[in-house]
């Protein structure tokens, strides 16, 4: 019975290790020719920001390779979205364009890009805060959104801007 239960915590904790190991980047990157089943490296990109933001470490930051749109995407980590001038995002429906829900020690960073939600069917907002210690967002338009910025940041006071 001892031995099952030593195969059993190795077992454990290589698992542990390995999906630590999954999202192993410091930083990462996207291209409009990427893939995102790809390592999300420079000479492997991801297509779209959420596959890029799910393989890069908390603190790390994705980058854009060329010009285009890198679809919507969920933030649940400390991490830096760089767009370099040069991309957006396109959204539309009942979603927002960008979603923030970090750790209450999390800093999100977001600069460089443009958000455009096309009418009749417009995002419910450019960016929604719902959590996070801070967020900072640079040199980003955001074009026909229901709302631009909406924030329920870390001490649950709502504000849209």
């Amino acid at each position: 019975m001892r031995f099952l239960s030593l195969r059993f915590a190795f077992t454990f904790a290589v698992l542990a290790m390995s999906q630590v190991a999954l999202a192993g980047n410091t930083r990462s990157w996207v291209s409009t020719a990427g893939l995102d089943n790809n390592s999300c490296s420079l000479t492997a990109p991801c297509k779209t920001f959420q596959a890029a933001v799910n393989a890069t470490n908390g603190g790390g930051e994705v980058d854009v390779l060329n010009p285009g749109d890198y679809g919507t995407v969920a933030i649940s980590r400390a991490v830096t979205i760089d767009g370099g001038g040069m991309a957006y995002i396109q959204a539309a429906g009942n979603g927002p364009a960008i979603s923030v829900a970090a750790g209450t020690y999390d800093v999100v960073v977001i600069r460089n890009l443009s958000i455009f939600t096309p009418n009749p069917t417009p995002a419910t907002c450019g960016i929604c805060w719902n959590g996070g210690s801070s967020l900072s967002i640079e040199n980003v338009s955001i074009l026909y959104a229901t709302r631009g910025i909406t924030a329920m940041g870390p001490s649950n006071s709502a504000g849209t801007y």
